[in-house]
């Protein structure tokens, strides 16, 4: 292995016995080790038996293809904060594993003590630590991205079909179904009362979230001269701010619109203090 611009390169003889020289397209040397490994195994797996190829495949550790994974998964558009969350505690808990050592058994047992709490188990470099009781719906989260990455793992050769086969047949647990609760218009008429009280830009917020159904983190996020086109009175949700990344525009009725001229701080719609 070698460095060239700071990006890791390595070099190995394919099944042809010819010399490739590939680059990691990192500047990490544990991705590009991963990656070494990986086309290594796959070389050799090209000259035996089928059925003895998963002795080869899938011996790159959890926490190595955990790396590359992040750094394509980033780009990608379903990539959220909170995913990279969970893959750290994957890590935690499976890293020091290969991949074809991570069976049905691995994570259901993962993800009984997830929901059970108390002392986590983790890889022999992770330190111990108390961890609360999760969800299902948490552990259900682990499990989907788990599914999603031995599909990469399999998309780019680091296991064989039998093995991402293997984790897609588990089950997600079964979550209650919460009720949910409406406020009437007289608990809502009390609300924006107090939040006037506390602060103008509170009520504002709570005023024009429940006229429009805004996220929180859309508000805090729009400008007068993108995002409100107050002649037409529309709210303009461009793809950067939608969580689902497509736009969408929002009437804007009178209470929406007292509120949003009882203050008009350019650039932002919700000026911070700072």
């Amino acid at each position: 292995m070698y460095r060239r611009n700071q990006i890791w390169w390595y070099s190995y003889v394919d099944a042809n016995g010819k010399r490739r020289r590939v680059s990691s397209r990192s500047k990490s040397k544990s991705v590009a080790e991963a990656k070494f490994t990986a086309a290594k195994a796959l070389t050799e797996a090209e000259s035996i038996p089928k059925e003895y190829g998963d002795k080869i495949l899938g011996k790159v550790t959890f926490e190595c293809f955990a790396n590359i994974y992040a750094e394509w998964a980033q780009y990608q558009r379903t990539w959220k904060v909170h995913t990279s969350y969970v893959v750290n505690g994957l890590v935690t808990w499976l890293g020091h594993l290969t991949l074809d050592q991570i069976t049905p058994r691995v994570i259901e047992q993962h993800m009984a003590a997830r929901l059970k709490g108390g002392l986590s188990k983790p890889s022999p470099t992770k330190t111990q630590s108390t961890v609360k009781a999760a969800s299902k719906t948490t552990a259900n989260r682990d499990l989907r991205t788990l599914k999603a990455m031995f599909s990469k793992a399999h998309d780019w050769g680091y296991v064989f079909a039998e093995v991402r086969d293997k984790i897609h047949s588990i089950k997600l647990l079964r979550e209650g179904s919460s009720r949910e609760r409406y406020l009437s218009p007289d608990e809502l008429s009390s609300l924006l009362a107090i939040c006037r009280q506390e602060d103008v830009q509170l009520w504002r917020m709570a005023t024009i979230a429940a006229n429009t159904g805004l996220r929180l983190r859309e508000m805090l996020r729009m400008r007068w001269d993108r995002h409100v086109d107050i002649k037409n009175r529309i709210l303009i949700v461009t793809a950067e701010l939608a969580k689902s990344t497509k736009p969408r525009s929002i009437p804007i009725n009178d209470a929406c619109l007292d509120a949003l001229l009882e203050t008009h701080i350019k650039p932002w719609v919700f000026p911070g203090t700072n």
